[in-house]
């Protein structure tokens, strides 16, 4: 194995002696993640950790270095004559990798399957898919921009922006009143997120004197889906 520094709080798995094929990886310094079938060929994922270089050393084959990220793909060919393919993706990228059956997609979004359809949940307006440039994905009445990217085709999609309206009164500096109309649920939204930023022991949400949600502080905001409520808000507001 190479010399590598691993940083503080990170933990890591290399592979050695791994057999991907019919090829022997004598060692890599970059963590395994999925492997996927497509075209009739066999995609090994890898993923890198921040600070250490990706390499690669296959049995009577030169030690291979890439640079992490969508362009990093490279092939082994075995003794057998198959093909497989290595990418290695950056960490952030790894965090964002779905896998399902025998598909896969890299995206900012949540990833929502059922059965045959897959769905994309984003807090935000625009969002971003990364499928295999072969892939004909359908997104409705959306027309993403694509971009190649290697062996992949990153997909922008834009959904058009909602301004959500609501009224917040203080009636004292520990209670609050919020009010949000059933209306504001459009088209485009399967959740309205309320993120109160507060300093604390605890706090509590109630409509119509029942508690209907509570948070104990430990530094970060508190976050109500408020679709549950949404009805009842409707009509008799939601305090805390």
């Amino acid at each position: 194995f190479p010399a590598f520094t691993l940083n503080k709080g990170v933990c890591a798995i290399f592979p050695f002696n791994l057999m991907i094929g019919s090829s022997r990886l004598k060692y890599a310094t970059a963590q395994p993640l999925a492997i996927m079938q497509a075209n009739g060929k066999t995609h090994y994922f890898f993923y890198a950790h921040e600070g250490i270089s990706p390499e690669y050393l296959f049995e009577n084959k030169k030690a291979r270095k890439v640079v992490p990220g969508l362009k990093s793909s490279f092939t082994i060919k075995g003794a057998d004559g198959v093909e497989t393919i290595i990418t290695t993706l950056t960490r952030e990228q790894a965090l964002r990798f779905n896998k399902w059956n025998d598909y896969f997609c890299i995206t900012d979004a949540t990833l929502l399957q059922n059965e045959a359809n897959v769905s994309l949940q984003a807090r935000s307006n625009v969002f971003t898919c990364i499928l295999p440039a072969a892939a004909k994905p359908d997104f409705g009445k959306y027309k993403p921009t694509v971009r190649k990217q290697g062996r992949f085709a990153e997909y922008t999609i834009e959904v058009p922006a909602v301004q959500v309206e609501f009224e917040v009164k203080e009636i004292s500096k520990q209670r609050y009143t919020f009010n949000l109309k059933k209306s504001a649920f459009t088209e485009n939204l399967s959740d309205i997120i309320l993120d109160i930023n507060y300093v604390g022991d605890n706090a509590v949400a109630f409509i119509d004197g029942r508690m209907v949600n509570d948070h104990l502080y430990y530094g970060n905001s508190w976050q109500i889906g408020l679709k549950q409520y949404i009805d009842e808000i409707d009509r008799k507001g939601m305090y805390f």
